[in-house]
Protein backbone atom coordinates (compact mmCIF):
# COMPACT_ATOMS: atom_id res chain seq x y z
CA UNK A 1 0.00 0.00 0.00
CA UNK A 2 2.78 2.50 0.62
CA UNK A 3 3.74 2.24 -3.09
CA UNK A 4 0.10 2.76 -4.06
CA UNK A 5 -0.05 5.98 -2.00
CA UNK A 6 3.02 7.39 -3.80
CA UNK A 7 1.46 6.51 -7.11
CA UNK A 8 -1.74 8.28 -6.10
CA UNK A 9 0.21 11.40 -5.07
CA UNK A 10 2.09 11.30 -8.33
CA UNK A 11 -1.15 10.93 -10.32
CA UNK A 12 -2.75 13.76 -8.32
CA UNK A 13 0.26 16.03 -8.96
CA UNK A 14 0.23 15.20 -12.68
CA UNK A 15 -3.51 15.90 -12.83
CA UNK A 16 -3.02 19.21 -10.99
CA UNK A 17 -0.14 20.08 -13.35
CA UNK A 18 -2.27 19.23 -16.36
CA UNK A 19 -5.14 21.31 -14.98
CA UNK A 20 -2.78 24.28 -14.40
CA UNK A 21 -1.38 23.95 -17.93
CA UNK A 22 -4.91 23.85 -19.35
CA UNK A 23 -5.88 26.87 -17.23
CA UNK A 24 -2.79 28.83 -18.38
CA UNK A 25 -3.40 27.82 -21.97
CA UNK A 26 -7.04 28.91 -21.74
CA UNK A 27 -6.06 32.18 -20.02
CA UNK A 28 -3.43 32.89 -22.70
CA UNK A 29 -6.01 32.21 -25.43
CA UNK A 30 -8.53 34.56 -23.75
CA UNK A 31 -5.85 37.24 -23.31
CA UNK A 32 -4.85 36.87 -26.96
CA UNK A 33 -8.50 37.11 -28.06
CA UNK A 34 -9.00 40.21 -25.87
CA UNK A 35 -5.88 41.83 -27.33
CA UNK A 36 -7.03 41.04 -30.85
CA UNK A 37 -10.44 42.56 -30.06
CA UNK A 38 -8.82 45.69 -28.61
CA UNK A 39 -6.59 45.97 -31.69
CA UNK A 40 -9.62 45.54 -33.94
CA UNK A 41 -11.52 48.24 -32.03
CA UNK A 42 -8.52 50.58 -32.13
CA UNK A 43 -8.14 50.01 -35.88
CA UNK A 44 -11.87 50.60 -36.37
CA UNK A 45 -11.68 53.83 -34.34
CA UNK A 46 -8.60 54.95 -36.31
CA UNK A 47 -10.37 54.24 -39.62
CA UNK A 48 -13.48 56.13 -38.46
CA UNK A 49 -11.31 59.08 -37.35
CA UNK A 50 -9.45 59.09 -40.70
CA UNK A 51 -12.76 58.99 -42.60
CA UNK A 52 -14.08 61.84 -40.45
CA UNK A 53 -10.93 63.89 -41.09
CA UNK A 54 -11.12 63.17 -44.82
CA UNK A 55 -14.77 64.30 -44.86
CA UNK A 56 -13.93 67.47 -42.92
CA UNK A 57 -10.98 68.18 -45.21
CA UNK A 58 -13.13 67.64 -48.29
CA UNK A 59 -15.84 69.95 -46.92
CA UNK A 60 -13.25 72.58 -46.04
CA UNK A 61 -11.55 72.28 -49.42
CA UNK A 62 -14.87 72.59 -51.23
CA UNK A 63 -15.72 75.72 -49.26
CA UNK A 64 -12.20 77.09 -49.74
CA UNK A 65 -12.32 76.40 -53.50
CA UNK A 66 -15.63 78.26 -53.62
CA UNK A 67 -13.96 81.24 -51.98
CA UNK A 68 -11.10 81.01 -54.43
CA UNK A 69 -13.52 81.41 -57.35
CA UNK A 70 -14.62 84.77 -55.89
CA UNK A 71 -11.10 86.04 -55.31
CA UNK A 72 -10.16 89.03 -57.45
CA UNK A 73 -6.38 89.01 -57.72
CA UNK A 74 -6.34 92.44 -59.38
CA UNK A 75 -6.95 94.10 -56.00
CA UNK A 76 -4.00 94.62 -53.71
CA UNK A 77 -4.18 93.37 -50.14
CA UNK A 78 -4.68 96.85 -48.65
CA UNK A 79 -7.80 97.44 -50.75
CA UNK A 80 -9.16 93.99 -49.93
CA UNK A 81 -8.51 94.53 -46.21
CA UNK A 82 -10.29 97.90 -46.29
CA UNK A 83 -13.27 96.33 -48.06
CA UNK A 84 -13.46 93.56 -45.43
CA UNK A 85 -13.34 96.12 -42.58
CA UNK A 86 -16.26 98.07 -44.05
CA UNK A 87 -18.47 94.94 -43.84
CA UNK A 88 -17.87 94.35 -40.11
CA UNK A 89 -21.01 94.40 -37.88
CA UNK A 90 -21.31 96.15 -34.50
CA UNK A 91 -21.11 93.01 -32.37
CA UNK A 92 -17.63 92.15 -31.14
CA UNK A 93 -15.84 88.89 -30.63
CA UNK A 94 -14.35 87.92 -27.29
CA UNK A 95 -11.66 85.34 -28.00
CA UNK A 96 -10.81 85.17 -24.31
CA UNK A 97 -13.92 82.96 -24.18
CA UNK A 98 -13.64 79.94 -26.49
CA UNK A 99 -17.02 78.31 -27.14
CA UNK A 100 -16.12 75.70 -29.76
CA UNK A 101 -13.83 74.45 -32.52
CA UNK A 102 -13.87 75.09 -36.24
CA UNK A 103 -12.01 74.21 -39.44
CA UNK A 104 -9.44 76.50 -41.01
CA UNK A 105 -7.20 76.60 -44.05
CA UNK A 106 -4.51 78.90 -45.33
CA UNK A 107 -3.86 79.46 -49.00
CA UNK A 108 -0.66 81.08 -50.19
CA UNK A 109 -1.51 83.71 -52.80
CA UNK A 110 1.50 85.67 -53.99
CA UNK A 111 5.06 86.68 -53.12
CA UNK A 112 5.72 90.40 -53.15
CA UNK A 113 8.94 92.38 -52.86
CA UNK A 114 8.60 92.69 -49.06
CA UNK A 115 6.69 89.56 -48.10
CA UNK A 116 3.74 87.51 -49.22
CA UNK A 117 -0.05 87.66 -49.41
CA UNK A 118 -2.10 84.72 -48.18
CA UNK A 119 -5.72 83.98 -47.44
CA UNK A 120 -6.92 82.56 -44.13
CA UNK A 121 -10.30 80.82 -44.13
CA UNK A 122 -12.52 79.66 -41.23
CA UNK A 123 -15.78 77.74 -41.48
CA UNK A 124 -17.21 79.48 -38.39
CA UNK A 125 -20.01 81.88 -39.35
CA UNK A 126 -19.60 84.27 -36.43
CA UNK A 127 -16.40 84.93 -34.48
CA UNK A 128 -13.32 82.76 -34.65
CA UNK A 129 -9.58 82.77 -34.14
CA UNK A 130 -7.20 80.80 -36.35
CA UNK A 131 -3.75 80.12 -34.93
CA UNK A 132 -1.04 79.11 -37.39
CA UNK A 133 2.67 79.11 -38.05
CA UNK A 134 4.67 80.68 -40.84
CA UNK A 135 8.14 79.11 -40.79
CA UNK A 136 7.74 78.12 -37.11
CA UNK A 137 6.72 81.66 -36.09
CA UNK A 138 3.28 81.78 -34.44
CA UNK A 139 0.57 84.01 -35.96
CA UNK A 140 -3.17 84.31 -35.56
CA UNK A 141 -6.07 85.85 -37.44
CA UNK A 142 -9.36 86.94 -35.86
CA UNK A 143 -12.60 86.69 -37.80
CA UNK A 144 -15.48 88.98 -36.87
CA UNK A 145 -18.56 87.78 -38.77
CA UNK A 146 -16.60 86.84 -41.86
CA UNK A 147 -15.14 83.62 -43.16
CA UNK A 148 -12.02 84.70 -45.00
CA UNK A 149 -9.33 87.32 -44.62
CA UNK A 150 -6.45 88.29 -46.87
CA UNK A 151 -3.30 88.75 -44.82
CA UNK A 152 0.22 89.92 -45.58
CA UNK A 153 3.38 88.69 -43.92
CA UNK A 154 6.60 90.65 -44.15
CA UNK A 155 9.48 88.38 -45.06
CA UNK A 156 12.89 88.64 -46.67
CA UNK A 157 12.57 85.21 -48.24
CA UNK A 158 10.13 83.87 -50.78
CA UNK A 159 7.31 81.90 -49.18
CA UNK A 160 5.22 79.02 -50.51
CA UNK A 161 2.24 76.98 -49.31
CA UNK A 162 4.69 74.68 -47.47
CA UNK A 163 5.66 77.51 -45.09
CA UNK A 164 2.13 77.66 -43.59
CA UNK A 165 0.81 75.27 -40.94
CA UNK A 166 -2.62 75.67 -39.30
CA UNK A 167 -2.44 74.95 -35.57
CA UNK A 168 -6.07 75.36 -34.51
CA UNK A 169 -9.34 77.12 -35.18
CA UNK A 170 -11.44 78.25 -32.21
CA UNK A 171 -14.95 79.71 -32.15
CA UNK A 172 -15.06 82.80 -29.91
CA UNK A 173 -17.89 84.25 -27.87
CA UNK A 174 -20.01 86.77 -29.77
CA UNK A 175 -21.02 89.70 -27.56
Amino acid sequence: MPGNSTSQYQNALEAAGSALKAFESDRAARRSAEQEELQRQAEEARRAWEESQARKNAEGKAAFDGLDANFDESQNWEARAAAERSNTPDKSCDCRKIVGRCLAQIKFLKNRSAGADYEVWSNADTCSKVSYYIDSTPHFTLFNHQSRVIEHSASLKKLSQDNFIVDKCEVCANE
